[in-house]
C-alpha cells in the first residue's frame, strides 16, 4: 500500500530533536529535571577536589619526608578527601532516585502525548500499514530512545564539566597528553556511529516483520484466538512462523553485535596505547624533575577522568545517531495529521437530517480500483435503510464514508444539503450511534460502565437498565452475582465469561443508551439467538420516528424486510433499490438471494 500524504518522515537537526526531548522532559517533572542537572554538575566538581587533596598529601611527604611533613596540612587534606569522597556518592544516590522518578514521570507524559495523538488522528490513517509501523517503532524504540537522550543530556552536563576542568589542568601542565587522549578516543566515536546507523537500518526494515511475529505470538496467548488455533491444530504453524521471523531478525542482530564486539576491542586497543604513551611521558617528566610525584598522581587521576568523560561523550554521540532517528519517528507519529480534516460548521437540526450521496465514488489509499462508484442515494429523515450484498461489495465502506472515516474520492455527501466535509467532525460523531462488526467490550470495567460509555454526558442508571432491556441484555445481567456491577472477562478478578451473543447484546445496549438521531448497525445480531433478535428489532423499529434514522447492514434478509428502503450493492454500485416487496417484484438479484436464503429455512 502506498504511503498516504499525511504520513511524514520529517528531516530534523540534532538540535531540533534534542530541544523537543529536553522541553518535554522538563514538562514531565520540572523540579526533578532541574535537580538532576544540579546533582550531575556537583558530582563532577567534587571528584576533582578529591584528586587535588590526594596530590597535596603525596607532595607533602615526598618533599619533606615522613618526619618532616606538616601534619596539620595532611589532616586537612584527609578531611577534604573524606568530604570529596562522601559527597559524590551521596549525590549519586539522590541523582539515581530522582532519575528513576523522572523516568516514570516521562513515561506518563509520553503516554499522555500518545493519547492526545490518538484522539486527533482519524481511523483512515490508523488503518494504513505505514502508520502501524510508525506507531510500533514509536512505542518499542521511540520511548526508550527519548529516555536515553533525556538521560544523556543530564550526563552530558557532568561529562562536559569534567572535561572542562580536566582539559584546563592538562593543557596547563602537560598539553601533549591532552592531544594524545583525544586521538585515542576518536575511534570509539567512529565505530559507535557506524553501529548506530546499522541498527537504525535493521529496525526500520524489519518493523513489519516484528509486528507480524508479535501478532502471531499474541494469538497463542489470547483466549479467543487460542481456542480456534487448538481446534484447527494451528498452534505449531503459528508458532513456527513467529519463531522463524524472530530467528531471522535475531540472526541479523547477532551479526551486528559480533561486528560491534570487534570494533569495540579495536577501539579499546587504540585507547590503551594512547594511555600507555601518556603514562610514559608523565614518568619521564617525573624522572627529570619536570613534575612532582604528587602532581603525577593528580594528572594521572585527571587523565583517567578526562579519558572516561571523553569516551562516554564519543560513545554516546555515536549511539545518539540511533536514538535521534527513533525519537524523530516518535515526533513524526505525534505530528501526523489526519487524512480527514474537520470542518467547522454545526447544523441547527434537532432530529434526524436528510442524508444524500451524490455521485460518490471511493478508492482506498494506495489502491487502483474503486470500491464504490457513482453512488446516488437519498436517506430521508426518520427512515429505516437496509444495506445488503455479498461480502466485499462495499457495504461497510459505504458506512465508513458516512462516518467520515474517509472522504469520497469523487462526489459529495450532503447532510441537509450541506457538504459533510464542512461539518465539525466531533459534533458529527455525536449525532451517530454506531455498532460495527468489530466492537469492543471493556473487560476491566463493569457492565454498567460499558453501557455508560455510550454517552458519558449523562449518568443515568435507569437509562442503563432501559437500554439493557431493549437489547435483551437484562435477561443474562439479572442472573449475574453482581448484576450491573459485574466485571466482564475472567482475566480480571471477579470477572465472568460472557458468550459471543451476550457480548453483542451488551454492545447493542451501548447504542440504545446513546440516544442519537442516526443509528448505524453492521450485522448487529449475528451472534444473537432468534428470540432475542426478534425482540431487538421490534425495539429498534419502535424507536423509528422522524427524529431517528436507522441504517443497518445485514446478511439476514429476515431482518431487512420491514425497512423503508433496501439497497443492494454489487460491483461497486447500487444495483437495486426499493422496499422488500418492490425488490421481490423485480425478480432481480435481491429476489434470487432472498429465495436462496429462504430455502435454507424450509
Amino acid at each position: 500500500m502506498a504511503k498516504t500524504f499525511n504520513i511524514i518522515e520529517k528531516k530534523r537537526s540534532f538540535f531540533e530533536t534534542s530541544k523537543f526531548v529536553i522541553r518535554e522532559s522538563f514538562r514531565a517533572h520540572p523540579f526533578i529535571a532541574v535537580a538532576n542537572y544540579v546533582c550531575s554538575f556537583l558530582i563532577a566538581v567534587t571528584s576533582f577536589i578529591e584528586f587535588g587533596a590526594l596530590a597535596s598529601i603525596v607532595n607533602e611527604f615526598t618533599k619533606y619526608g615522613i618526619d618532616g611533613a606538616r601534619m596539620e596540612k595532611v589532616f586537612l587534606s584527609v578531611l577534604i578527601m573524606v568530604f570529596a569522597d562522601f559527597v559524590p556518592d551521596a549525590l549519586q544516590f539522590v541523582y539515581q532516585a530522582f532519575s528513576n522518578t523522572h523516568q516514570r514521570a516521562i513515561g506518563r507524559h509520553l503516554a499522555k502525548l500518545r493519547s492526545e495523538s490518538s484522539k486527533k488522528i482519524d481511523i483512515g490513517t490508523i488503518e494504513q500499514s505505514e502508520y502501524q509501523d510508525m506507531m510500533e517503532l514509536s512505542l518499542t524504540r521511540g520511548q526508550p530512545s527519548f529516555i536515553s537522550i533525556s538521560s544523556w543530556s543530564v550526563d552530558l552536563s557532568r561529562y562536559i564539566t569534567q572535561m572542562v576542568i580536566a582539559s584546563i589542568s592538562l593543557l596547563i601542565i602537560v598539553p601533549q597528553i591532552f592531544l594524545m587522549t583525544v586521538l585515542g578516543v576518536l575511534p570509539t566515536y567512529i565505530f559507535q556511529k557506524r553501529e548506530a546507523k546499522n541498527t537504525i537500518k535493521l529496525w526500520s526494515m524489519k518493523s513489519e516483520d516484528r509486528r507480524t511475529w508479535i501478532t502471531k505470538l499474541n494469538y497463542l496467548f489470547k483466549k479467543e484466538s487460542l481456542l480456534q488455533l487448538k481446534s484447527f491444530d494451528l498452534i505449531d504453524i503459528f508458532s513456527k512462523k513467529a519463531l522463524s521471523l524472530m530467528e531471522n531478525f535475531h540472526m541479523k542482530v547477532d551479526t551486528l553485535e559480533k561486528e560491534s564486539m570487534y570494533m569495540k576491542i579495536f577501539s579499546k586497543v587504540i585507547l590503551s596505547l594512547s594511555i600507555g604513551a601518556s603514562l610514559i611521558l608523565l614518568i619521564n617528566d617525573v624522572r627529570f624533575g619536570v613534575l612532582a610525584v604528587g602532581t603525577l598522581v593528580f594528572i594521572w587521576s585527571v587523565l583517567f577522568r578526562f579519558q572516561s568523560a571523553l569516551t562516554e561523550i564519543m560513545r554516546s554521540a555515536g549511539r545518539l545517531v540511533e536514538h535521534k532517528k527513533f525519537v524523530d519517528t516518535f515526533m513524526d507519529y505525534l505530528e501526523t495529521k489526519p487524512m480527514v480534516e474537520t470542518g467547522k460548521e454545526v447544523l441547527p437540526f434537532s432530529g434526524a437530517p436528510k442524508i444524500e450521496f451524490r455521485n460518490v465514488s471511493f478508492m482506498y489509499p494506495g489502491a487502483t480500483k474503486m470500491v464504490l462508484e457513482n453512488v446516488n442515494l437519498v436517506i430521508t429523515p426518520g427512515s429505516h435503510l437496509a444495506i445488503v450484498g455479498l461480502n466485499g461489495a462495499g457495504k461497510t465502506t459505504f458506512i465508513k464514508l458516512l462516518m467520515r472515516v474517509y472522504d469520497p474520492t469523487e462526489g459529495v455527501i450532503l447532510i441537509n444539503d450541506q457538504n459533510l466535509k464542512s461539518l465539525d467532525l466531533s459534533w458529527w460523531h455525536k449525532q451517530l450511534a454506531i455498532m460495527m462488526q468489530d466492537y469492543t467490550i471493556f473487560q476491566e470495567d463493569t457492565i454498567e460502565q460499558n453501557i455508560l460509555y455510550g454517552n458519558l454526558n449523562t449518568t443515568n442508571f435507569e437509562g442503563v437498565q432501559v437500554a439493557a432491556q431493549q437489547s435483551t441484555a437484562d435477561t443474562f445481567i439479572d442472573n449475574l452475582t453482581e448484576k450491573y456491577q459485574q466485571k466482564i472477562g475472567t482475566e480480571f478478578r471477579g470477572g465472568v465469561e460472557l458468550s459471543k451473543g451476550q457480548k453483542q447484546k451488551l454492545a447493542l445496549s451501548r447504542v440504545f443508551y446513546r440516544e442519537t438521531p442516526i443509528v448505524i448497525l453492521d450485522e448487529p445480531t449475528a451472534a444473537v439467538d432468534s428470540i432475542s433478535e426478534d425482540t431487538i428489532f421490534k425495539n429498534l423499529l419502535s424507536h423509528k420516528t422522524e427524529n431517528k434514522t436507522l441504517i443497518m447492514i445485514s446478511h439476514k434478509f429476515s431482518n431487512v424486510r420491514t425497512a423503508d428502503k433496501i439497497i443492494l450493492i454489487k460491483d461497486t454500485n447500487i444495483l437495486e433499490n426499493g422496499t422488500h416487496d418492490e425488490l421481490i417484484g423485480m425478480k432481480g438479484e435481491y429476489a434470487k438471494l432472498f429465495e436462496l436464503q429462504a430455502k435454507g429455512y424450509q
